[in-house]
């Protein structure tokens, strides 16, 4: 039997999560243009900041509200994001798409949460794509411009002659 204080415990829960939907909706929406803007590498700090933000937000709220899978994910975005925070030359197109992969995976898993969906939101290829843009970064970090291949090269705007040099 379910009581009284039962009850009123669930709607609060519920109340809970449906203002934490609310906010990632909103806070994704501003995303947006923070992905596009990683284009251009004066803006590349501060729009890597607020992506940052959010993804850290969706983890550790979301967690906190019961959205394990959303933590997950953003967790694994937050993990790439740090290491884009400390050498945003590392951004490429093919981070950007993947970051864009990323906020429309939230978005849609927002939607289903929203509608009370019990459609299941399978992210696993996401994560090792995250995984795997993970290491490639940390290896390029770490070896220096060998390891860029000519869509890096278009994208890093630091050194570029130097990287162009070492390729020949």
């Amino acid at each position: 039997m379910t009581s009284e204080k039962d009850i009123q415990d669930q709607n609060f829960i519920e109340e809970i999560q449906k203002e934490f939907l609310d906010e990632v909706t909103f806070l994704l929406e501003q995303c947006e243009e923070s992905y596009l803007k990683l284009e251009k590498p004066e803006h590349r700090s501060e729009e890597l900041g607020k992506i940052f933000r959010l993804a850290h937000s969706i983890k550790g709220a979301g967690a906190s509200v019961g959205f394990t899978e959303l933590a997950s994910l953003a967790h694994g975005v937050e993990d790439c994001l740090s290491i884009l925070r400390v050498d945003p030359g590392l951004v490429t197109s093919e981070v950007i798409s993947l970051l864009l992969k990323c906020g429309d995976s939230f978005k849609a898993r927002v939607g289903m949460l929203k509608e009370k969906s019990d459609e299941v939101w399978d992210v696993t290829h996401l994560k090792s794509e995250i995984t795997q843009m993970i290491q490639s970064l940390d290896e390029r970090r770490k070896g220096g411009p060998q390891g860029l291949n000519n869509d890096d090269q278009k994208m890093n705007h630091v050194g570029e002659a130097q990287v162009i040099e070492q390729k020949k």
